[in-house]
């Protein structure tokens, strides 16, 4: 999990780049309240869909009482026509911020209103529905029951939430992230806030969503300096739910982040990131100003952890640069993870750490600044959240990159999703870097870098109705991120680490009086992981090969893919499922695409897309079949399991021959790329197509 860097915005005073266009106020677009709430009518084109926003409003308004006295509130306005069964039953169960200030009524398609009693609603734990969550996140939730809701019905609901705060400091309020797009149509919507004097505004808008614009506010004349910015937007389609797409890159979406300055005129001494002139919101950001604020943040996580792992290297006396690294990067691995516990370290963390001792050990070190692919690219970034970091330091004249750390991960693995990426990289320095950073583009991995090859023997007992499998996984590069924690529990490798990095919380002696409790505690722990390991390996048989399972007979952990030395992750599997074979007459048909486990399968109205793909990394799945033809068949059918196709976006190919008395197939599907345009989706479809109708044959054990 990487570190959310929000906390940045506090560490250093560093400036945007205003880019905003609008100097002036503009005039006020069209929106009328009574007219746009007053909507009851549908356009033709959304008529089959399930529900149809009608009209929506967000009003958030940032009001200083006092000096030192803000008042937030936030105001969410939304009329919701309901078309169909489902949306009934779905609206049936409605979830509201849990405070006074909620409002519900129900419009009947004959104009009638009825006011929706919220006094039988009960508190919820856990998440909620997106569509119902408030940006102001220090809030529960409660859900009601609204019975008797009909297809034509109207909700049309209000919430509004206050907080008031007082201030002796500088003060970030809540990032704000408006998708345009959502579950269902919206008609007509509208984002405005009202600003204060004292606060100050970073906002930009992507994938096509307008920009806020600064308009005239009618205001006492003693309010005559509070800004109002709004965005109007009408005729959105709706979200679609579709295959391997990150919102963030895909959806239309404003994005604003709202800072209070405690002493007036403090612009040029603020630790916030702000502009010049608080009548244009910041929408870009300067990459020296990225460096700074790094540089600060990493230096700041230095201590005494780090001086001990330095003695604890220079004791274990290395001789090479590069086994200095590698001990370096596995002892932060250690010393990140705790004990047992399958958690990321820290990314800050373990570039503060790491680059301090890199340059102690005179490794030429460098900090990498990156946007993950899922958030966007560093041209557009707003958040520090949405900013991540990484090592690359040079040994013999070659770079290596060092991302952060997972319990499994090894010297040299990089996240996946900054692959592909333009990125800044700088060298940490004691003080206020004045160099604008170099560009750096991390080259993404292949789908031969990152591979499962799965190799089953498959038998048949003597009635024919049970299949056993022996089934052995190597699985490379990135891909061995799928199952890491369910086949390969820390708690197997805690002894390992342990005897080659220390542990100074370990009790050294057995005489220690905390000895037998961490050997209890620590026999716990595997016990439990063993069992959770059983039950995932049981569940995943099952949903391989879609066959209940009758018993898991056996597995044994090879490799645990955990050192770049021996970086793939092996293991062996035995079981018995029920039989894929069906009897027909005499003879039998065996359902053989399910052995190359389950398919992408395209649904007819997903063939067109409206979205790029974006996936994490390139990858590919081989298989290695051998079957056992039982004594007394014959194989008929087999021409049709040889099928090959292979484009630019990837491909599927599988062979099937006869071999003595065994049938083996081999099949590789390849995932070429992470990211494909839109306009090459049907080029992807051909392979995901052909590979799904794969998983579908059937082939006769005809009797001799």
């Amino acid at each position: 999990m990487k570190t959310k860097l929000f906390f940045v915005f506090v560490l250093l005073w560093l400036s945007f780049s205003p880019t905003y266009s609008q100097t002036t106020p503009a005039s006020s677009p069209i929106w009328d309240d009574e007219k746009v709430f007053g909507q009851t009518e549908i356009p033709a084109k959304w008529a089959n869909e399930s529900a149809v926003i009608l009209a929506q409003s967000l009003e958030l308004n940032y009001f200083r009482e006092k000096r030192n006295v803000i008042q937030y509130t936030e105001k969410l306005r939304r009329r919701i026509k309901l078309l169909d069964k489902s949306a009934v039953i779905s609206f049936s169960q409605f979830y509201m911020a849990n405070n006074e200030d909620v409002k519900i009524y129900i419009e009947k398609p004959n104009g009638k209103q009825i006011r929706v009693s919220t006094n039988a609603a009960v508190r919820v734990k856990g998440e909620i529905p997106a569509f119902y969550q408030t940006h102001y996140s220090n809030i529960s939730y409660k859900k009601l029951a609204i019975p008797s809701l009909e297809i034509g019905d109207i909700i049309d609901y209000t919430y509004t939430i206050d907080e008031t705060r007082t201030l002796y400091n500088d003060f970030a309020f809540e990032p704000v992230v408006q998708r345009l797009e959502m579950q269902y149509p919206v008609i007509k919507q509208r984002v405005q806030f009202l600003v204060d004097k004292g606060f100050y505004i970073n906002s930009n808008s992507s994938n096509g969503a307008p920009e806020l614009t600064l308009l005239e506010a009618e205001l006492p004349s003693k309010k005559s300096y509070i800004r109002l910015f709004q965005l109007i937007d009408d005729m959105r389609d709706k979200q679609e739910s579709e295959l391997w797409y990150y919102p963030m890159r895909s959806i239309p979406v404003i994005r604003f982040q709202v800072f209070f300055l405690y002493k007036e005129g403090s612009e040029g001494f603020t630790s916030y990131f702000i502009g010049d002139d608080p009548e244009k919101p910041n929408q870009t950001w300067q990459p020296l100003s990225l460096v700074r604020a790094m540089n600060f943040a990493i230096r700041s996580e230095f201590s005494t952890k780090t001086k001990e792992i330095q003695i604890k290297a220079k004791k274990t006396r290395l001789y090479t640069p590069e086994a200095v690294a590698e001990y370096l990067y596995y002892v932060l691995r250690y010393e990140g993870l705790g004990r047992w516990d399958d958690q990321s370290g820290f990314n800050t963390s373990f570039v503060g750490h790491g680059s301090w001792l890199f340059q102690k050990f005179k490794i030429p070190v460098e900090v990498i600044i990156y946007t993950p692919r899922y958030s966007g690219n560093i041209d557009n970034i707003l958040f520090a959240s949405e900013l991540s970091l990484a090592l690359r330091i040079k040994l013999n004249g070659k770079y290596h990159i060092l991302s952060d750390f997972t319990p499994y991960s090894n010297f040299g693995d990089l996240d996946p999703y900054m692959e592909g990426t333009k990125a800044y990289v700088f060298s940490p320095i004691p003080s206020l870097p004045r160099k604008t950073p170099d560009t750096l583009y991390i080259k993404p991995s292949t789908y031969k870098d990152n591979m499962t090859d799965s190799h089953l023997k498959v038998s048949f007992n003597k009635t024919l109705d049970e299949t056993q499998i022996r089934r052995k996984v190597i699985e490379k590069g990135h891909n061995r991120m799928r199952n890491w924690k369910q086949i390969a529990s820390y708690a197997e490798f805690y002894h390992t680490d342990q005897e080659k990095y220390g542990d100074p919380k370990l009790p050294k002696k057995p005489s220690h009086p905390k000895a037998a409790a961490w050997e209890r505690e620590k026999r716990l722990y595997s016990k439990r992981a063993h069992q959770n390991r059983e039950e995932w390996l049981e569940s995943s048989a099952q949903q391989d090969f879609n066959s209940k399972l009758i018993s898991h007979d056996d597995f044994e952990l090879i490799q645990s893919g955990r050192y770049h030395n021996k970086p793939e992750l092996i293991y062996t599997e035995l079981f018995t499922l029920e039989s894929l074979i069906n009897k027909v007459g005499d003879n039998y048909i065996l359902n053989i695409g399910e052995l190359i486990g389950n398919q992408v399968e395209i649904r007819k109205d997903a063939e067109e897309r409206k979205y790029d793909v974006h996936m994490a990394n390139a990858r590919s799945f081989k298989n290695h079949i051998e079957i056992s033809i039982p004594n007394g068949y014959t194989v008929e059918g087999i021409e049709r399991l040889n099928v090959s196709i292979e484009n630019e976006t990837g491909g599927f190919v599988a062979t099937a021959r006869l071999q003595a008395s065994k049938l083996v197939i081999d099949t590789n599907k390849m995932y070429k790329t992470h990211f494909i345009d839109k306009e090459q989706w049907p080029k992807m479809l051909e392979f995901l197509n052909v590979a799904y109708q794969f998983s579908q044959e059937k082939v006769l054990l005809h009797k001799k």
